[in-house]
């Protein structure tokens, strides 16, 4: 990436400061090898090889140009998926609203961050796919993010907010650490850099987490505006779930949240409330957005279940098969093809429930079966023989169960962050 043209060739550039000229000293000088000075700094390694390009009208030789940290050009060459463009022509009349107000805001610099409130389906990170890829088709870098690791990983190129910013995850760290001291400073720049941050399930994050996040921004980027000027993206579903606050009751949850913080009254609020049509089962969408915008209770405050939505009680037996059936209604059609039985799932209150199910799942899925045993040792080795099938028998929350078992092109679950820059998170 080239510098500027600035100085003589362009005395406006917006790194050029009165009596100084370029802030950032260029045209650098030719250097065959990298070096350092005296003060540790580094200068690094300019050839004069005699190749120049043409940009503005002016010919550019390497003394010209920049110095690209590996995680900026990461972000720069995130690849824009092909369907996410022409989305944008797909949003419908919230969503063109949210979209060019966000826009708008980039480009007039206008200092504004935003809070895009909507129920399950309707259409959020439809909106975050289409920002992030206008963003970055011209060039720009945005920056996606999210709370969790499964939402972040439903957004191109998206990481943890935690591990992106280095937010503490701890009430009790008061300690506020500056991005600058605690990111290297490539990766400060690429903040700096960035037009556009988006926070995806905000709603599940403590407000100290984003008010220390506020601190940074200002800090790094040299401006007491919000974020430090930037435009940030909020997104969550405050009906959904909460910041986890242990042994909080429903007052210690509610004070969490971003809402009771003084940041929530200078963040404009879009909202969506169009249930998208790309929504795969859409009767169950929009049963839940009326079940959450509270249009279905009678003065009894019950709620009546659509038929189409219920599984006729016969006998439990009975009625768990066809539950299953009608869930998972060819197995054989979903190990010819693995990626379409990820969006199918049924929800049970009990583990116990969840085990009996995903056992009848397996046996229906056609193919070999390998069972996998776990190994649990007591504390005492004297006892482990007479405690060996009772401790076989527990299924602590977070491991799995003692008899693990796989088919080929069977889905499995993760219940431990692997990899989330790849996607691998809990609950992927």
């Amino acid at each position: 990436m080239m510098h500027g043209p600035c100085g003589a060739m362009n005395s406006t550039c917006a790194c050029m400061r009165k009596h100084i000229g370029c802030k950032d000293k260029y045209p650098k000088q030719f250097c065959e090898s990298t070096i350092h000075t005296t003060n540790s700094y580094p200068v690094y390694r300019r050839q004069n090889d005699k190749n120049k390009v043409k940009i503005h009208g002016h010919y550019l030789d390497n003394r010209w140009q920049e110095v690209v940290a590996k995680d900026i050009e990461t972000e720069r060459n995130i690849p824009v998926d092909e369907n996410d463009l022409p989305a944008i022509d797909q949003l419908n009349k919230n969503q063109s609203n949210a979209y060019e107000q966000i826009l708008n805001a980039i480009i007039n610099s206008s200092l504004t961050s935003f809070f895009v409130d909507g129920p399950g389906g309707t259409g959020k990170t439809f909106l975050y796919r289409a920002l992030l890829a206008k963003i970055r088709s011209t060039g720009g870098i945005a920056l996606a993010t999210a709370t969790s690791g499964v939402a972040a990983s439903i957004l191109h190129g998206g990481r943890t907010t935690h591990s992106r910013f280095k937010v503490p995850l701890h009430d009790d760290d008061s300690k506020v650490v500056t991005l600058e001291s605690k990111l290297q400073l490539h990766n400060a720049q690429l903040i700096r850099d960035a037009q556009l941050i988006i926070w995806n399930e905000a709603s599940m994050a403590k407000q100290k987490s984003i008010e220390r996040f506020d601190e940074m921004m200002k800090d790094v980027i040299g401006c007491d505006a919000l974020f430090g000027g930037k435009t940030v993206v909020f997104g969550g579903d405050f009906r959904q779930t909460l910041p986890v606050v242990t042994q909080g009751y429903k007052k210690d949850i509610m004070n969490a949240s971003l809402v009771m913080s003084p940041i929530w009254q200078q963040l404009t609020k879009l909202k969506l409330r169009e249930i998208c049509e790309l929504v795969p089962i859409k009767i169950s969408a929009i049963f839940c957005f009326e079940l959450v915008m509270t249009e279905l209770s009678n003065h009894m405050n019950e709620v009546k279940i659509p038929t189409p939505m219920n599984v006729p009680f016969i006998d439990e037996a009975s009625s768990v098969e066809t539950l299953v059936s009608m869930v998972f209604p060819d197995m054989e059609a979903f190990n010819n093809n693995p990626s379409s039985i990820v969006n199918r799932a049924i929800l049970m209150t009990r583990n116990d429930f969840v085990h009996e199910i995903n056992d009848m799942l397996i046996d229906k899925f056609p193919g070999p079966r390998k069972t996998y045993l776990s190994f649990d040792e007591t504390l005492d080795a004297s006892h482990q023989l007479e405690n060996q099938d009772f401790l076989n028998t527990l299924t602590p929350k977070g491991l799995p169960p003692h008899e693990l078992k796989l088919k080929e092109n069977c889905p499995v679950m993760l219940i431990r962050n692997i990899k989330p820059s790849e996607g691998l998170s809990n609950g992927t």
